[in-house]
């Protein structure tokens, strides 16, 4: 795969920015309840990426996403019955979550880059090496499967 640049990374850099954007603008008072709504999508997108974990684990496929071609199985249940990329989708709710506690609202153009940056540099080189290794198989599954939601 030509990216080399792990999610996780580009998800911290994502939230510093976000920091970085909100300390320019205006302090903003988080009402509580917009602060629980950030604790729950922090949970859910927590809880999103443990349960694919598991199901990796379970598998006793690979994890690292900047390896597709080592995958030894292809997981289909569980969450992956769901959506096709639990992890991107956990880390963008973790983002997301951030944005709501900083309350700043250009937050959500580094939501935007991260989705994108994660769809075109991780999520299609995936797909087309996990194609290759699995062919129909993987094929059926993406026909069944939202790549997100």
């Amino acid at each position: 795969m030509q990216n080399k640049i792990p999610p996780p990374l580009v998800l911290l850099f994502c939230i510093a920015m976000t920091w970085l954007a909100s300390l320019i603008g205006e302090d903003v008072e988080i009402h509580s309840a917009i602060k629980k709504w950030a604790l729950a999508y922090f949970i859910l997108g927590g809880s999103i990426m443990c349960m694919a974990l598991m199901k990796f684990s379970r598998a006793q496929t690979t994890v690292n996403p900047l390896q597709p071609e080592k995958a030894s199985s292809l997981v289909q249940d569980g969450i992956f019955a769901y959506t096709r990329n639990p992890m991107y989708l956990g880390m963008a709710l973790i983002l997301f979550s951030f944005i709501l506690l900083r309350g700043d609202t250009a937050g959500l153009l580094w939501l935007g880059f991260f989705v994108i940056y994660i769809q075109l540099f991780q999520v299609i080189p995936e797909e087309r090496a996990i194609s290759e290794k699995f062919g129909d198989v993987f094929e059926d599954y993406r026909s069944r499967v939202r790549a997100w939601l």
